[in-house]
């Protein structure tokens, strides 16, 4: 069975450059696919930081 990774980075000022220097690093090809219909995120008082990443039906 394969194992897909799908990393979720985050930058600071800097995040195009990081992104688009990434797949150099990596051997792989950089895909940006739209987030979801709505997307969030937060860190709540116990510093645990959350994503919400909605999507609608596929039409």
């Amino acid at each position: 069975m394969a194992t897909r990774l799908n990393p979720y980075l985050t930058f600071r000022d800097t995040a195009r450059e990081a992104i688009e220097f990434a797949p150099s690093v990596f051997c792989g090809e950089l895909t940006m696919a739209h987030w979801g219909d709505s997307f969030g995120m937060f860190t709540d008082t116990f510093s645990v930081s959350c994503l919400v990443n909605i999507s609608g039906s596929p039409s």
